[in-house]
């Protein structure tokens, strides 16, 4: 009986960590989907990637950490929650934008301002490519 139920734990565990593994490698597979987009869609030289991408990368990172933080639940909703995560909200709104700001400015020191524009256009055209597959998927189930 001991056996089964550890066979049947070690089976379940194995299956999470499958899982896991293949979100990590989705993941992957879409930052590397994104970074040949976006070279392409800026038409950037080998100089150009060599140091752009560091320098975005940090800033993916920095944008990712402060949106990090979850709003409360609906059912814990209270007027002095609910003032809390908008003032919140605003606070962290205000540090990415000058997150952003100071990526621009380390960001055109390698890349033009137009190069620049066509980053933000193709970052919202790729989002929205995502976001297209995913809904065809989930159509498809």
């Amino acid at each position: 009986m001991n056996k089964s139920i550890l066979f049947l734990m070690v089976l379940l565990l194995g299956g999470v960590l499958v899982q896991a593994q293949s979100r990590e490698d989705r993941f992957k597979e879409i930052k590397a989907q994104k970074v040949a987009y976006l070279t392409e869609k800026m038409n950037l030289s080998v100089e150009e990637s060599k140091s752009f991408w560091p320098i975005y990368n940090e800033y993916e990172q920095s944008m990712r950490q402060l949106r990090g933080e979850p709003w409360p639940k609906e059912k814990d909703l209270t007027e002095a929650n609910a003032k809390k995560a908008l003032t919140s909200n605003l606070e962290r709104e205000e540090k990415e934008i000058k997150v952003k700001k100071e990526f621009y400015e380390k960001v055109t020191s390698v890349i033009s301002y137009k190069k620049l524009y066509l980053l933000e256009v193709g970052e919202r055209e790729f989002r929205q490519k995502l976001f297209e597959q995913y809904k065809n998927r989930r159509n498809r189930k």
